[in-house]
């Protein structure tokens, strides 16, 4: 639990080889309202299809947690339909890659009920699950 408000929502990373940290988007918390229109990262990472990625946020755990996976439609503009949207368990934050290869950005919108909401943006590309699995 949050003992003093601060003033920022929390950060999230992808944990991968490293630690990715998510572009921040549209927050409010602490009374403040941010809108910022989707963030494409400038930076892919390289995932598998069916790689289950963690992400990891500094704070307590969100109360709810959701992921969408918007397609790439030349690199830099994200298409409006998901390819893939749902809802991530928020004290775990993990999520198996189902996407077919290409480039994607994904955010993760996270809630706390008490608190404020914020979504963090990552661009992944995509490749093929290795032989095999």
């Amino acid at each position: 639990m949050l003992s003093k408000k601060p003033t920022r929502p929390p950060t999230l990373a992808l944990v991968a080889d490293q630690r990715i940290p998510g572009v921040e988007g549209s927050y409010v918390w602490s009374g403040r309202a941010v809108d910022r229109l989707l963030q494409v990262p400038p930076e892919r990472t390289v995932v598998r299809g069916g790689e289950i990625l963690r992400f990891e946020g500094d704070g307590p755990p969100s109360d709810e947690a959701f992921l969408w996976a918007y397609p790439l439609s030349d690199g830099k503009h994200a298409k409006l339909l998901p390819a893939w949207e749902g809802p991530l368990d928020p004290h775990r934050l993990a999520w198996r890659v189902d996407l077919a290869p290409g480039d994607y950005v994904v955010a993760i919108f996270r809630v706390w009920t008490r608190h404020g909401d914020v979504t963090h943006y990552f661009a992944l590309k995509v490749i093929p699950a290795a032989s095999g699995e």
